[in-house]
This record gives structure tokens, sequence and C-alpha cells, in this order.
């Protein structure tokens, strides 16, 4: 491993009419350290492990895990505006459950996670090399495991059967069953768990913990039935018992705490992955909060004052807005509806609960998602942590 050093040399001139000086700046310059003599800090591993959770912020970004499970499900819809968003017919087949295997959807989260699990399996052989120190190896051993496990807990529930790769190598990895995929996942879970943090605090904070790897196993067993053929309910159940008796967590008094733009302080969010509107830009920066310019409308831009335009996709099928209790308040703060007012109280636009066709329908027709704070004065990223 090579770390280049560059010093910062000043050239100094006196102000002299007739005499001009030079001073002897004698400096050793290093172009290397070897790889022998370095030892790796606490912050150089926390700057590699970073490298495993920052594609995961791909949740909530185009094309990204949400866009999938909801276009396919029951809740969201994208029709054909007068702006657009026919794109092809891309989110008329991800509604209709006709893609095929040129869908950007799935190929998208094909690609980030399995880019998630090549950066683990590349700590991982860093690891093997004797990168970290033996005291510090086995912790940061048992955290790349138990996010590359969450990573495959991504992809066996969107693709199934999918190759299991665990070295950083060229080979071709052999295609595994659903069933392998899941008992891969629980068995990598089991086995690191000892070497897992339980600490809760700012150290720990959208990293993986004992908790986070017991809240992932208990989702797995939730489906198992699904991913396996057979229901492990107890399992699960154990799993959450552990993380409520443990009495670190707590639900929030106010439903709505959740999704604030501020929410790093939540004490009911288990496992968190942080965005940032200002450092999370996108591009080189990995994935970013970006979901609310699809849900929003244009006319949105004025209701929050917003420092963007909203380009105005998706809306909640009226079929599951009419599927609430009508005394459930989580209808009220998860969709934007009705009239729309400006900061200062002006009537801007209306949300009704209505989406004439998927084929055709106006700039504001349908709820919009409002789960996630749309703070005034939104850009076109937000900061909300995902509660994952």
């Amino acid at each position: 491993m090579k770390l280049f050093k560059y010093g910062v040399y000043a050239l100094c001139a006196s102000a002299m009419l007739s005499i001009s000086s030079c001073f002897n700046l004698d400096e050793e310059p290093y172009s290397e350290i070897i790889e022998e003599d370095y030892v790796p800090t606490e912050a150089d591993e926390i700057a590699l492990l970073a490298t495993t959770y920052s594609q995961l912020r791909f949740v909530m970004d185009w094309y990204g895990l949400f866009d999938l499970q909801e276009e396919s499900g029951d809740v969201i819809v994208t029709p054909t505006r007068p702006n657009g968003w026919d794109d092809g017919g891309t989110y008329k087949q991800m509604h209709k459950h006709t893609w095929d295997n040129q869908q950007g959807q799935p190929q998208s989260i094909w690609d980030y996670c399995y880019k998630g699990i090549a950066n683990a399996n590349k700590i991982l052989k860093r690891a093997d090399e004797g990168f970290f120190t033996e005291q510090s190896k086995p912790k940061v051993v048992a955290e790349v495991k138990g996010v590359r496990a969450l990573w495959y807990s991504i992809l066996c529930d969107t693709h199934g059967n999918i190759p299991i790769q665990t070295s950083f190598n060229e080979e071709v990895p052999v295609q595994s069953t659903r069933k392998q995929v899941f008992d891969f996942i629980i068995n990598e879970l089991k086995e690191v768990m000892p070497n897992l943090p339980t600490e809760v605090n700012k150290s720990t904070y959208g990293r993986l913990t004992q908790w986070g790897a017991k809240c992932l196993m208990a989702r797995m067993y939730l489906n198992a039935g699904v991913y396996t053929g057979t229901p492990m309910w107890n399992e699960c159940l154990e799993q959450c018992n552990d993380i409520i008796n443990s009495g670190l967590f707590s639900l929030e008094t106010n439903y709505t705490d959740i999704f604030k733009t501020e929410n790093s302080g939540c004490v009911e969010t288990i496992f968190a992955i942080p965005y940032d509107e200002v450092y999370n830009e996108g591009d080189n920066n990995g994935p970013v909060f970006g979901a609310h310019m699809k849900f929003l409308s244009s006319n949105s831009r004025k209701v929050f004052n917003m420092q963007t335009t909203p380009w105005g996709g998706s809306a909640a099928n009226p079929q599951f807005i009419n599927s609430y209790d009508p005394d459930d308040m989580r209808l009220k703060y998860t969709w934007l509806q009705g009239d729309q007012y400006s900061p200062d109280g002006v009537l801007i636009t209306t949300f009704p609960n209505k989406l004439p066709s998927i084929y055709k329908t106006d700039t504001d027709d349908g709820y919009r998602v409002g789960k996630y704070e749309i703070k005034v004065g939104a850009k076109s990223l937000l900061s909300t942590d995902f509660p994952y």
C-alpha cells in the first residue's frame, strides 16, 4: 500500500532593493510509506468500513430499493402525466408485473448490492493479509460480515436464487437456491454476533450492532415461510424479545419524530442509514436521498419554499388509501393530501385521492408521500436518516 505525502513549500524573498536571499528549506520528502511499516489507526478502520455501508443510501435514491418494492407493490403508482413519466413504460411494467430482464430497477438493486458485497469482500481480504491489528481484527471482520449479510438479505428478498460470493477474486460463483442464501445469512449473523458491539451511542450510530443484527435475523425469520417454505415464527419472536428486553430502544411519543430531518437521536431506530443534503451529493459520493423529487408535484416547490422544482411523478394508489381505518392517524402523517398551502398560508394546489388512469392523469392527481419530512427550504436532497 502506498500513501503519498506532499509538502507545501513557501518561497520567500526579502523586499530589498539590491539584496535578495534564499532560505534553506532542507526537508526529507516522503513519496511512500512501506506497507510493512504502516500501522492502521482506528480512523483508517472507520474509513474502510464506510465503503461497506455507503451504498446502502441507494434505498431512497433513483431506481433504489424503495422504487423496486413500492412500484411493484400496492402502494405507489407512477402514471403518465402532462410533464412526462411514461419513460418507455418502465413504471407501468412494474405496476402490472410485466417486466423482463431489461428492467432497470431490478438491475439497479443487483448492481448496488453486489458493489456493497465486493467492498466487504475486499476488506475481509485485507484482514486476512494482516492489515488490521490482532486486537481490532475480530471486531472489524464481524462488522463487515454482518453488513455483507444485510446486502445478501436484500437480494434474497428481491431476487431469490443468487450467487453467494465470499472472496475478492474474479472467479464466477455458482448460483445458490433461495433457501441456501437464507441459511448463509442466518449462519453468518450467528457467527459474528458475539463480536458485534452492544453499545448504542454516537460511535455506533449508522453501524451494525448486535441489535441491528438481531433485527435483521428477525426480518429473515419473519419471511422464512416465503424464503424457505418453512415458517419460523418462534425464532422471529425470540430475536424481537431480545431487542425489547435490552431496554435500549422505545417507541417515540410522536410517530412523526421518527422521520424528521433531525432524527439521529430517535430512540426507536435500531439501525439507521444516514443521509446528508450537503455531504451526500451523489455521483462519486454514492447514492442519495432524492426520492422526494419523484414524489412531489412541481407545485410543491411553493408549498415548501423549496430551492428546487420536484419532478412530480409518483402518487398513492387510491385503493390503498381507501384501505386505511379513518381513525388511523398515520394516514394524515404519511400522505400529503387535500389542499396544499404555502408557508404564508396561500392555497397553492390540491391533491385529490384519485388517479383516473395509469396512462393519463393530471399533474396534481393523487396523494403524495409526506412521511419523510420535507422541511421549508428543502433542496434536491434530504438529510432525513432512514430507519432501516
